[in-house]
């Protein structure tokens, strides 16, 4: 049974990661057409969202490495999942820089970069090595989870709710309040 469950949560965590750069990249649309159509302190909005969420990415990251590896040569294995997932992040954000995707922005890779950091996180907590996890024996290890993995839930959906324009409808409904 636990092994269902297993692959029932990665097929889960994979339908919420798709759902979630979709969200991503509507948002980041949205917010470029609000900026075409005259509103100009949208692009000031969008580059400090950005860089809160590359912020967030980078501490994640650090933290990574501090709670994770923090030199012991026994820990190799956290180490190269923390640098797969600092390449990962950097294709990313190239693949953004590149307009690979014609409504892809600093804002979307930004946003993808910081799952992918929670996740790494994530991962690597659940590792039973006690000189590898800093987290191991920390009762707000699982606060930290349930609140994190909360937002991305209620992210997931609000994009559900409000369907395939989801950003555009989720502006307006807040709009109107």
């Amino acid at each position: 049974m636990a092994e269902i469950a297993k692959y029932l949560g990665s097929i889960f965590v994979f339908i919420m990661i798709v759902t979630l750069i979709d969200f991503l990249y509507k948002w980041s649309a949205h917010w470029a057409k609000i900026y075409d159509e005259g509103a100009q302190i949208f692009v000031v909005i969008m580059i400090l969202v950005s860089i809160f969420l590359y912020g967030m990415c980078i501490w994640f990251t650090y933290q990574n490495f501090d709670w994770f590896y923090n030199g012991n040569t026994e820990c190799n294995t956290q180490k190269y999942f923390i640098y797969l997932s600092i390449l990962t992040m950097i294709a990313v954000t190239v693949i953004s820089l590149l307009k690979i995707h014609k409504d892809s922005s600093i804002l979307a890779s930004g946003g993808m970069c910081w799952i992918i950091s929670f996740l790494t996180w994530s991962g690597l907590s659940y590792s039973e090595e006690p000189l590898c996890n800093y987290w191991l024996d920390h009762s707000r290890s699982e606060w930290f989870k349930l609140m994190m993995w909360l937002i991305l839930f209620i992210i997931t959906i609000i994009k559900g709710y409000f369907g395939e324009n989801s950003a555009e409808n989720f502006a307006e409904e807040l709009a109107r309040d």
